[in-house]
């Protein structure tokens, strides 16, 4: 196996989900996969397709997804009773290990690169090894996103994330020598907890695409061109995601009545945001947009603001800002987000709808100030740019092939058996 940059790969993605574009990771995991092919590499995706439950009933199915894309290995959903219900709320399902697909899917590849840290992945991580293929993995499983779901009262104590944290650990990650990890955020956790015993971790942006640049025009100003001031949030409609104190913070500004919120995304808070949100002079808007409608919306808001108390990095804001989209973050100590900040004007106090307030009200009466402030923040998600994420992503899997062919891993590797 050669190690040499130049060369080009074929890589493996496992992941449960690839097809859900609502889904954060997936939309991650289909944006770096195109980035590779670009940049030479043939990335072959092993990952849930829930009409494969029917390959015994439809005749050449199989055949159908080849034709569509001869890199794709579907395996079938594994319905976990009760987890089911729940994690479907969050657009997430669970993928079954399946070894033929995995032989066939696995053969000739150079690395195997694992999404998740659940069935699927750990079997794939297994095979892989017996089959002597190196393995990489990405942390996209924030620990707090679950405390913070099951209860707000155990988010508050650290003992139970930390025991999180090294639970991931014990049971997957400890096998995974080269970790990618979207934040300096996420990699600072992950040293506080020891993941560093048994692995090399590289901070890779999920990365900005290039169609998220400025409007080609001047945005309309509010109040000389046009009634309205235009908030955008993109996102998950959770718990963690806090929309509820944008909401919150419209009563409190002084331009309430000409305010229009924008939240880009969809989830299990929806019904109540609506409901909390219907008494506003101009209640807040609910949609799923794709690609090429939410650059558009982007292009056309005032301002972004990022409500999230907990945030492995938020590549909605990166793109927001691409476009030149002046953000309000919370400030939360558990968010990467509030790395993107320039300086203050653009971070609140988390969960604090007056100090939300005083933020906007103050975008709204600098429009000069924002107007530069725009064309900077521009300028700083430059760095996050997918193509600079690919060639690290590519650094990375060229690392590892190379640690892996100058010290296999023992047999005894495995310290645990798949089921």
């Amino acid at each position: 196996m050669s190690t040499d940059p130049k060369d080009t790969l074929t890589v493996v993605f496992v992941t449960d989900m690839f097809k859900d574009t609502r889904n954060g990771v997936v939309t991650s995991a289909r944006r770096m996969r195109k980035q590779l092919q670009k940049q030479g590499h043939t990335v072959r995706v092993v990952a849930l397709d829930r009409n494969a439950t029917w390959w015994n009933k439809r005749k050449g199915y199989l055949e159908e997804i080849k034709k569509v894309d001869e890199n794709f290995f579907p395996v079938k959903e594994r319905q976990i009773p009760i987890v089911r219900h729940f994690s479907e709320r969050q657009y997430f399902q669970f993928a079954k290990a399946d070894k033929k697909i995995f032989n066939e899917a696995f053969d000739g590849a150079d690395v195997v690169h694992v999404f998740m840290p659940w069935q699927l992945e750990k079997k794939a991580i297994k095979f892989a090894r017996k089959k002597g293929i190196p393995v990489t993995g990405a942390f996209h499983i924030q620990p707090e996103n679950i405390t913070y779901n099951v209860s707000q009262a155990i988010f508050g104590t650290n003992y139970m994330t930390h025991a999180l944290y090294r639970w991931l650990y014990r049971r997957f990650y400890q096998y995974i020598p080269f970790i990618h990890c979207p934040s300096e955020f996420i990699r600072s956790q992950l040293e506080m907890n020891g993941y560093e015993e048994s692995a090399k971790l590289f901070v890779i942006s999920n990365g900005v695409g290039s169609n998220f640049k400025p409007p080609l025009l001047p945005r309309k100003q509010y109040p000389e061109e046009k009634s309205t001031f235009d908030i955008l949030m993109v996102g998950r409609l959770a718990p963690e995601k806090n929309q509820k104190t944008l909401i919150d913070a419209i009563p409190y500004s002084k331009y309430a009545k000409d305010i229009r919120i924008f939240f880009a995304g969809s989830g299990s808070d929806e019904e109540m945001l609506e409901q909390r949100g219907s008494s506003l002079d101009r209640p807040p808007s609910f949609d799923y947009y794709d690609h090429k409608e939410l650059i558009r919306l982007m292009q056309n808001c005032d301002l972004y603001v990022h409500t999230a108390t907990i945030e492995i990095e938020a590549i909605a804001c990166l793109e927001s800002m691409a476009t030149g989209l002046v953000p309000v973050i919370a400030n939360s100590e558990k968010s990467a987000t509030r790395q993107f900040a320039l300086d203050k004007r653009s971070l609140f106090e988390t969960e604090n709808p007056r100090d939300l307030a005083r933020k906007i009200d103050y975008w709204i009466e600098h429009p000069a100030e924002r107007q530069e402030m725009s064309d900077a923040y521009a300028h700083s998600a430059e760095q996050y740019r997918m193509q600079k994420s690919g060639k690290e992503m590519e650094k990375m899997f060229h690392d590892a092939i190379e640690a892996y062919w100058k010290k296999p891993p023992r047999k005894s590797f495995f310290r645990w058996t798949a089921r």
